[in-house]
């Protein structure tokens, strides 16, 4: 079975414990590609659309290139920032991507707080004189 129980996936989010998460997905809070989710059993992986309560809490999504990849898609409902959501989040892409490439991973941004995040999970600026924030993460330097 490919992907992660949609319980982890949302405790990953930061949404809370994964016990927490599962009273999400059993009360029909959970919206997966367009269908409600109740059941534990429902597998989340790369490109599905999870939404809690009819909209994203945070995303981001990987670009799977030759030579490196690219960080994107990085946002958070309004509604739900500044409760460590999305720094959850990156990590747990960073872990993810961890375990399926060597490649390096670079992205581009210009809020200062989503740059603080990215700094705290590892990324490096590389051109500073740039008009938004560039970094990479080399996987061999860990």
């Amino acid at each position: 079975m490919s992907g992660v129980r949609i319980n982890r996936f949302l405790a990953s989010c930061g949404l809370g414990s994964r016990r927490a998460c599962e009273g999400i997905v059993r009360t029909g809070r959970v919206v997966l590609n367009g269908r409600r989710v109740d059941s534990l059993g429902v597998r989340v992986g790369p490109g599905d659309q999870v939404l809690v309560d009819g909209e994203p809490v945070t995303m981001a999504s990987i670009n799977l290139m030759e030579g490196a990849s690219r960080v994107d898609d990085v946002c958070t409902h309004v509604a739900h920032r500044g409760k460590g959501y999305c720094r959850t989040l990156i990590h747990a892409l960073l872990a993810y991507y961890d375990a399926l490439s060597t490649q390096p991973l670079y992205l581009w941004a210009e809020n200062p707080t989503a740059i603080r995040i990215y700094q705290e999970a590892g990324f490096v600026e590389q051109r500073p004189d740039a008009d938004s924030w560039y970094a990479w993460k080399d996987p061999s330097k860990q």
